[in-house]
């Protein structure tokens, strides 16, 4: 185990200020070189206390920033790690907003200003979406390139404290708590599962107490969480969403072909090299490893582009212009069957 050393905004603070100091959020980047943390003055009715930044490397305390009152609820490196991103309120005086940091200089790159007190938030990319939930139950999906909302999901019954962005930035998990002195009318157990490209929640995870975490793992393939009961739970979410990357392949299928069931992008490619792409090949229900799925040595892609039928190997003898030459030969000749 090791302790990080103190910050000068830590004990010494305290022991200046004669308050005492609650460390409350913290972040670690994603290639692990980079803590940060923050807390609140306990006994302050406006408490504040800036970001602490320390080396994971060398476990030494670089610098503190971020200026202002209210506190932070919650901090989260983007998944890059070029931006801290972080969210404010805890007091009805002050603005509400989250903020996108350069961790280097410690300067705010930009401001989104909310109508609702911001308690989670997490992201698919830098620029791209945000997810933030509110004390009230506020969830809401950012366009941050744009600036703009995505969608209004509907209000959950307590606090949002908990929110996990999938890798492929498909699957959106919140979790509630209803707090003392927070917002909500109510206590909801349940982990939801929404669809980010649509807005539309897919199912809800039963559990029996509120659950305070969630986190996808990095490939999108599971869930985690941890409920205040101390149980610490994981869902295989192909057990759940039958298309974890949204590709419009089903997972059964992709694994079945040893393709990547958490991968997009592997839909646009040619593994066979038949000139269908996995997506095609799922489709007309032709195999993507075997470029010739029929075995009657003509290419699934020259089949199915002449309309012949990649699955039925007996088209390869026949004669669809009646030119006297069947359709084998016309593929080896290269001429239109």
């Amino acid at each position: 185990m090791k302790t990080l050393p103190a910050s000068i905004l830590g004990d010494n603070l305290g022991d200046k200020l004669g308050k005492e100091i609650s460390a409350e959020q913290l972040a670690i980047s994603n290639d692990g070189s980079l803590l940060t943390s923050t807390g609140w003055l306990k006994s302050d009715t406006s408490p504040f206390i800036p970001i602490s930044l320390w080396n994971l490397t060398t476990f030494e305390f670089i610098k503190t920033f971020g200026t202002g009152s209210g506190t932070f609820a919650e901090l989260k490196f983007s998944p890059d790690d070029s931006y801290l991103i972080t969210a404010r309120g805890g007091n009805p005086n002050i603005e509400k907003y989250f903020q996108f940091w350069n961790v280097t200089t410690g300067q705010v790159i930009e401001t989104f200003t909310v109508d609702f007190d911001p308690t989670a938030i997490d992201s698919y990319s830098p620029r791209d979406i945000m997810a933030v939930g509110g004390s009230y139950g506020e969830l809401i999906l950012y366009n941050i390139s744009s600036s703009s909302v995505i969608y209004n999901l509907p209000d959950q019954i307590s606090s949002v404290v908990s929110l996990s962005i999938s890798s492929h930035g498909k699957l959106l998990a919140s979790s509630t708590l209803r707090l003392l002195n927070v917002g909500g009318t109510g206590i909801d157990p349940n982990i939801h599962i929404w669809n980010v490209t649509n807005g539309q929640k897919i199912t809800s995870l039963l559990h029996e107490t509120s659950i305070r975490e969630v986190k996808f793992s990095p490939d999108g393939t599971f869930l985690a969480a941890i409920s205040v009961d101390g149980s610490v739970m994981l869902w295989n979410m192909a057990s759940i969403v039958n298309d974890i990357d949204f590709d419009g392949i089903d997972d059964t299928w992709e694994t079945s072909y040893t393709l990547n069931s958490s991968d997009f992008w592997d839909k646009f490619d040619d593994n066979d090299n038949d000139g269908l792409i996995n997506s095609m090949e799922h489709f007309i229900l032709t195999d993507p490893l075997n470029n010739d799925t029929d075995i009657d040595q003509i290419p699934d892609g020259w089949e199915y582009f002449y309309r012949l039928d990649p699955q039925n190997s007996s088209d390869a003898l026949l004669d669809f212009d009646n030119d006297s030459i069947s359709n084998y030969d016309e593929y080896l000749i290269g001429s239109h069957p």
